[in-house]
């Protein structure tokens, strides 16, 4: 197996794919992917992302980049991601220092790579969480 692709719904995809690149050591990508305009509407960009996504996984040069986001034809660090607006195509930045790369027409071009990573040691995650709701 040479990378994985997670397809995950956008409102919390960032957060999963953040997760997953603190608790998960592993060379191999995995990349997580959404789509923002669903099947109905003529400008889907599901089957687009997901063929981007999967070129990601399975190109070398995305070894040792840690958990991606991969949208609209850009590679996104993980740590990085940002959702910046409910329904724009191009909604997925990085927050900080823009995207590692992008995916185009026959390969991946990476523009850079993170220079560390964080990672937390857990042997699980808890199941059960306490949801304190506040309001003012």
């Amino acid at each position: 197996m040479k990378g994985v692709v997670v397809t995950h719904g956008t409102d919390t995809l960032e957060e999963t794919a953040y997760l997953h690149d603190l608790i998960v050591v592993s060379e191999k990508p995995v990349v997580f992917v959404g789509s923002m305009r669903n099947s109905s509407e003529l400008s889907w960009d599901g089957p687009a992302n997901l063929r981007s996504a999967v070129r990601v996984a399975i190109d070398p040069s995305a070894r040792g980049l840690g958990g991606l986001v991969v949208m609209n034809d850009q590679l996104l660090a993980a740590a990085d991601a940002t959702k910046t607006h409910t329904e724009a195509i191009g909604t997925f930045q990085g927050r900080d220092f823009g995207p590692l790369g992008v995916v185009d027409k026959d390969c991946i071009i990476v523009t850079r790579r993170p220079l560390k990573r964080e990672h937390i040691a857990a042997e699980r995650l808890e199941e059960r969480v306490e949801i304190i709701k506040l309001s003012a």
